[in-house]
């Protein structure tokens, strides 16, 4: 296992990390390694585009038709985890709630709409203020799931908004760009570089320390 920048990413609990500048992590247009481990090998529902310098590419490129990245081990039961995403547009999304992050049976999932905003589904479907930006670079996004409940959602390193509300993992089967269909719908449009999710609610400092550890990398 190796990591870019890894000695300043927070290692508690980290289950998964698809790196896609990391060569150990990027196999294939169809295969991606997880980097923090042996587990949650990513298989995709169809081939990526692969983006250049060759051997491996700079993201994941979801075209939000077809792209769709199952992770192969089902997500563990807890109630506090951590979910972050380094992420750009390609252009406006399709619907309301095309999904960075879906589940089976919609246990826990976030969506991006058509305005840019980010929705979270726990139960029900709570609206954030957040927004992945337009520009030229990537955002961080990190959806923080809380004990309490509690959701706090930090854009870029900063707490950007918390929402009373929350849902628990109960070892479920999850992946990123759609939604869990048999046949995924609801594709979210844009460009991955770089997934982590750790089974514990990262603290305000540790999402500040992960993202400086990569910022150098994305913006």
């Amino acid at each position: 296992m190796a990591f870019i920048n890894g000695p300043n990413i927070v290692m508690d609990n980290l289950i998964v990390c698809y790196d896609a500048q990391n060569p150990q992590s990027w196999v294939s247009n169809v295969v991606v390694d997880n980097v923090a481990g042996s587990q949650f090998q990513g298989s995709a529902y169809t081939s990526f585009n692969l983006p250049s310098p060759i051997p491996y590419p700079k993201y994941l490129s979801f075209d939000g038709a077809n792209d769709v990245l199952y992770s192969g081990t089902n997500f563990p039961a807890t109630t506090g985890f951590s979910l972050s995403f380094w992420v750009k547009h390609t252009g406006v999304q399709s619907g309301d709630y095309n999904r960075l992050f879906g589940t089976a049976g919609n246990r826990f999932e976030i969506a991006e709409g058509t305005n840019d905003t980010i929705r979270i589904y726990e139960g029900a479907w709570q609206t954030s203020t957040v927004t992945i930006g337009s520009s030229a670079t990537f955002d961080n996004i990190v959806v923080v799931n809380t004990v309490d409940p509690l959701l706090k959602i930090y854009k870029n390193g900063s707490l950007a908004q918390t929402i009373s509300a929350g849902r628990s993992m109960t070892n479920v089967g999850w992946r990123l760009g759609g939604n869990s269909n048999t046949t995924p719908t609801e594709m979210w449009k844009g460009q991955l570089a770089h997934f982590m999710a750790h089974t514990k609610e990262l603290t305000t400092s540790e999402v500040q320390q992960n993202f400086n550890a990569l910022k150098n990398r994305f913006i």
